[in-house]
Parts: C-alpha cells; sequence; structure tokens
C-alpha cells in the first residue's frame, strides 16, 4: 500500500540577524509535527530554508563587506543546520536543542532589561 503524503513547511526565513524565539518555535513546531507524521506512516516533505533576497540583508550584507548569499550562509552556519541542496535543510535533534537554547538565553537576556518591560507597559499589545 502506497502511503499517504503529507507536506508541511516553515515560513521562507529571512535572517538579516542572528536567529531568535521566533524562528525557533517554527522551526521546532514543524520538525516536531514532521517527525510525529513520520512514526503515523506518512511519506513526509519537510521543506524549510532562508532567502537572501532583501534590503535589509542586502544593507547588512554590504556592512559586512560580502555578498547577500554568503552572508546569509554565514548566518544560517551558525544554527549547526546540514544543507542537503540549495532549498532543504536537515535538522537534527542536538541543533534544535542547540536552537532552543540559544533562543531561550536571548529572552531571559530581554525579559531581564528593564528597558524591555518599559516598552511592555506602554505597547498597544498589552491593551
Amino acid at each position: 500500500m502506497k502511503k499517504q503524503k503529507y507536506y508541511i513547511t516553515t515560513p521562507i526565513y529571512y535572517p538579516s540577524g542572528h536567529w531568535h524565539l521566533g524562528h525557533t518555535y517554527t522551526t521546532v513546531a514543524c520538525d516536531a509535527t514532521a517527525r510525529f507524521k513520520r512514526m503515523d506512516g506518512y511519506d513526509v516533505f519537510y521543506l524549510t530554508g532562508t532567502d537572501e533576497h532583501g534590503q535589509k540583508i542586502e544593507k547588512r550584507a554590504a556592512e559586512s563587506g560580502t555578498t547577500p548569499k554568503k552572508f546569509v550562509d554565514s548566518l544560517v552556519a551558525e544554527t549547526v543546520l546540514s544543507r542537503d541542496s540549495e532549498t532543504c535543510w536537515t535538522m537534527s535533534l542536538p541543533c534544535l536543542t542547540e536552537l532552543m537554547e540559544r533562543s531561550m538565553r536571548s529572552l531571559v537576556a530581554l525579559a531581564a532589561s528593564s528597558d524591555f518591560w518599559a516598552k511592555l507597559r506602554t505597547s498597544s499589545a498589552t491593551t
């Protein structure tokens, strides 16, 4: 019997800086779903990747003295992702753990900032 297909994708990341909690959340959620569906017998196609096209990335690359593609590739290399092709990434559990730990350290540092809480109090998101 032919396996039922299941397709899942993260957003296309536009990394103009270091990875953050939003990247981690969507990556972990999609990866966990893909793993569950595989265990459930589905033929899973899991797609994630980055886009090196955009003004912010072009500007940051120029500031770094490199091309947008090389700039993005250097940021992606920080995540311990392995590249299978130009459009497909493979992420191991240790990689996901590392990404989550980095994001949590950043989030804790942000939460420790009094400026963060002051901005949160005046934000329209809290009303």
